[in-house]
């Protein structure tokens, strides 16, 4: 978990300067960009900006103040929200049913309810829920930047693609991202196995492909033609989104409830244990062309910074100059 933090105002001059976030958190440039794109579209609006962590507090408050807030991983309500204009947030507010995002899998289910119930009890400790304003939800959007390729779009010759860090292999934890990377990792070994297929696997673990910088992840992204996403420890995760970007159909063993995910024509394999059927089958001669060039154009009209900020603008009630 991030520490909180709050940026200042943020206006067209701010934006320009592009020196806007705080050492580490660099990845939250897709939240900059979307404010970007809503400053740069609405010139006229006398609406200010926060980007911010902290769903507890903000420096100000007010009907012509709109909050971008990310990194929650707790379904939180934010505390202000019935005193500004409105909440922009990642994470969701409702918490879905344990075991309806467990995959299949018993530990996982386990380990969603104890993280549930830590929730919960975080909430109490800090005051119960907050009053319900103006919120909506966005997506948590990708975390590595990203710059298309230029002239021709390279070859897509990697059938499957698994980018992964571990601390550990072994022992029990209760983290979903653990678990379900483990998970993830034994369907990429089985896919690695089936004859014909180009299966990548990079991870810090010795017998496997050495981990990519951004640049390279990226180049990889763009000649894959699905990529194994595993769920956070929350249930969205930023590969996801990285991977409908480039254009590579993301395969994933949960999605959150909202409109924008329901509509993305990803692969969601339920359980591991049973996803190399519909893996081969997606595979199979002519399918994978037209899903790639579907989650793309979902990406561009559902979660991109120019499609979120549409959306925003829409739900702010703002007119286009």
């Amino acid at each position: 978990m991030f520490a909180h933090f709050d940026l200042p105002f943020i206006d067209r001059q701010d934006y320009r300067s592009g020196d806007l976030l705080p050492t580490g958190l660099a990845h939250s440039q897709y939240y900059i960009d979307i404010i970007g794109e809503l400053l740069a579209r609405y010139p006229e609006s006398e609406l200010k900006f926060i980007l911010t962590t902290n769903y507890e507090r903000l420096q100000r408050y007010g009907d012509d103040v709109v909050v971008l807030l990310f990194a929650d991983e707790m379904y939180n309500i934010p505390r202000y929200a019935d005193r500004v204009k409105w909440v922009f947030k990642t994470g969701g507010i409702r918490p879905p049913r344990p075991w309806s995002i467990s995959g299949g899998s018993l530990v996982l289910g386990a380990a969603e309810t104890l993280r549930e119930a830590r929730n919960r009890l975080h909430r109490w400790r800090s005051g119960g829920e907050a009053r319900k304003g103006n919120i909506s939800i966005i997506p948590l959007g990708p975390a590595i930047p990203h710059e298309p390729p230029t002239g021709q779009p390279p070859a897509r010759d990697i059938d499957v693609l698994f980018a992964v860090r571990f601390a550990s292999l072994s022992g029990f934890t209760p983290r979903p991202s653990v678990i379900a990377r483990r998970r993830m990792l034994a369907l990429a070994e089985r896919l690695a196995a089936t004859p014909g297929l180009n299966v990548r696997i990079h991870s810090n673990l010795p017998h496997h492909e050495p981990p990519m910088d951004h640049a390279a992840y990226n180049a990889a992204l763009e000649r894959s033609k699905i990529v194994l996403c595993p769920r956070g420890n929350f249930p969205e995760t930023h590969r996801f989104y990285e991977a409908a970007r480039a254009g590579a159909i993301p395969a994933t063993d949960v999605l959150l409830a909202t409109d924008f995910l329901d509509a993305c024509p990803c692969l969601r394999i339920p359980s591991t244990n049973s996803a190399i059927a519909p893996i081969l089958d997606r595979l199979g001669a002519g399918r994978w062309e037209g899903a790639c060039r579907a989650v793309r154009d979902w990406y561009c009209q559902h979660a991109s910074p120019q499609a979120v900020a549409e959306r925003a603008a829409t739900t702010l009630g703002l007119a286009l100059a």
